[in-house]
């Protein structure tokens, strides 16, 4: 939709004999005449990880680097040192991405030794809307 405006597509949307744009089609017949505002292709795939990276994580630019990553990837959630030495992170959004940080977070940035990221299951919290450095717990 290039400048707000809503095409036509013809081959989507018949009823009636008459064609309807995609942001104007009705969810449910109830709705008919609401913008349609379509769901993220993969929205049935999001899904919530914590990590726990160890190795040589801190002091080397893991968190920023880590924080760049996931923003790139479309990810929200948090990232922070512990006091033991590892990093912590939640990270949420669609499944490959997720796949992908956590295979990148083996390797981290140069300067970093990553023994080990250990994944584990988390719920998905909707009050994440971007992903930030939280301060060492």
């Amino acid at each position: 939709m290039a400048g707000g405006a809503c095409q036509v597509e013809p081959a989507h949307g018949v009823e009636d004999g008459r064609d309807i744009p995609p942001c104007h089609r009705p969810m449910h017949r109830r709705n008919r005449g609401l913008p349609f505002v379509p769901l993220p292709r993969d929205s049935q795939r999001m899904v919530g990880r914590h990590l726990r990276i160890t190795g040589r994580v801190q002091g080397v630019g893991y968190r920023e680097w880590f924080r760049t990553r996931a923003d790139s990837l479309g990810l929200t959630g948090w990232v922070r040192n512990r006091a033991d030495g590892s990093v912590e992170a939640l990270v949420q959004g669609d499944d490959a991405a997720l796949t992908r940080i956590i295979a990148e977070a083996a390797d981290g940035p140069p300067a970093a030794r990553v023994a080990h990221v250990v994944p584990s299951d988390a719920p998905l919290d909707p009050a994440l809307t971007h992903f930030e450095r939280r301060p060492t717990l």
